[in-house]
């Protein structure tokens, strides 16, 4: 895992991130991220890493940052 990262985070470039309305979910509000470089990303250390994900970690990506929880 570490190798993969290092190998991953020595040639990828910075990725632009879009920051999105804020966006209630119920209890809390987030904004949430655009990056279709990142969610290539994800999807791919998901392929390699299939076998041992949880079901949590198998999900798509949502990213988002949470600025209010509860």
């Amino acid at each position: 895992i570490r190798g993969e990262l290092a190998r991953v985070a020595t040639h990828m470039p910075p990725v632009p991130l879009e920051v999105l309305p804020p966006r209630s979910i119920g209890r809390g509000v987030v904004y949430p991220l655009r990056c279709e470089a990142l969610m290539m990303l994800h999807k791919s250390l998901q392929q390699t890493w299939q076998e041992w994900l949880t079901p949590q970690d198998a999900r798509p990506l949502w990213p988002h940052v949470t600025v209010q929880n509860k």
